[in-house]
């Protein structure tokens, strides 16, 4: 597994931090599941942009991926409070969670090889 981020200081005065919030409340998952993917098309984007070393943002794209992975699992059996159809439109017609999963690991993969490979052609 990548290396991940989850700094303390985004921890309450529980210890919990926001994911911890997505997965058992009083956050909606679906909220959950839509704030990572909106971050993982964030630093996407701008890896190697706002600074030289692609090391942090990528970092940052697997810590929401994993919790975006995590959370659609949760939300695939079951679990979370549900607060729009937005996993309608996230996943559209998919069947197989772990299928879609798989594949949008792939393609992240790819994406970051892309952007390193990219990064690296500048220097």
């Amino acid at each position: 597994m990548e290396e991940l981020i989850r700094p303390d200081y985004y921890k309450d005065e529980n210890g919990a931090d926001l994911f911890h919030q997505f997965e058992h409340g009083p956050m909606p998952i679906d909220a959950g599941i839509a704030f990572c993917y909106m971050n993982i098309c964030k630093y996407l984007q701008r890896a190697g942009k706002k600074t030289q070393d692609l090391g942090e943002d990528i970092k940052k794209v697997w810590t929401y991926f994993y919790e975006y992975k995590k959370l659609v699992e949760i939300k695939h059996e079951g679990g979370g409070e549900r607060d729009t159809d937005l996993m309608d439109i996230v996943l559209g017609e998919v069947d197989d969670v772990d299928e879609y999963l798989s594949v949008m690991i792939d393609s992240l993969e790819s994406k970051v090889a892309n952007i390193k490979q990219m990064h690296e052609g500048e220097e």
